[in-house]
């Protein structure tokens, strides 16, 4: 086939080296844009990661039990912590915040129920077991939503699973179950709020 394209009028050898010529820039250009899309994608990573280190790092800088230098410096620590008159209402709002967190980003919340509170360096922590699925990019926007907003929430257990098999051109559909704490202030006692007027 060589011999017959080197014998081959002149016109029609420039009209195979122009094809050939097409075809490698498309095959290029694919490459580049295949690799764009790629690393634009790490980038996005790469900078929800840092976001979410620096909640955490921030988070964990910051003297919970009240009694070190940035909590007795006055307001420093108070975006730190959820406040409300109970734990009861607590709850609620924090389920409230969960919920809307997960709507303003597509997810479907299934269930939320409450865990059992917990106690770290003198802080009181209180805790949902939350369920909610959507599609992956929106997951992804719902967790960094949750580990960096105000007050900041920890989420301590995650478990991530495909609901089915993935559409073509279509990103997966996923099931997620978490736990996520937060602390708390109780601005007004629970005992002195149940005191008779």
């Amino acid at each position: 086939m060589l011999n017959r394209l080197l014998n081959a009028p002149a016109g029609m050898q420039k009209g195979i080296a122009v094809s050939l010529l097409a075809v490698a820039g498309g095959v290029m250009i694919w490459i580049v844009a295949d690799v764009a899309e790629y690393l634009a994608a790490q980038r996005t990573m790469l900078t929800e990661t840092r976001e979410r280190a620096g909640a955490l790092a921030a988070f964990a800088r910051v003297d919970l039990s009240g009694t070190g230098p940035v909590a007795a410096s006055g307001d420093a620590s108070a975006g730190l912590f959820m406040s409300a008159p109970s734990v009861v209402l607590a709850r609620a709002n924090l389920q409230e915040r969960i919920n809307a967190i997960a709507s303003a980003n597509n997810a479907q919340v299934a269930s939320a129920g409450n865990l059992p509170d917990l106690e770290e360096e003198g802080s009181n922590f209180i805790g949902l077991r939350v369920a909610f699925s959507a599609k992956y990019d929106d997951v992804s926007r719902t967790l960094l939503a949750i580990e960096t907003g105000t007050p900041p929430l920890i989420v301590k257990e995650l478990n991530v699973r495909s609901t089915g098999a993935a559409l073509p051109n279509q990103p997966p559909e996923l099931s997620v179950e978490l736990r996520v704490y937060g602390a708390v202030r109780v601005s007004k006692p629970e005992a002195d709020a149940e005191q008779p007027q």
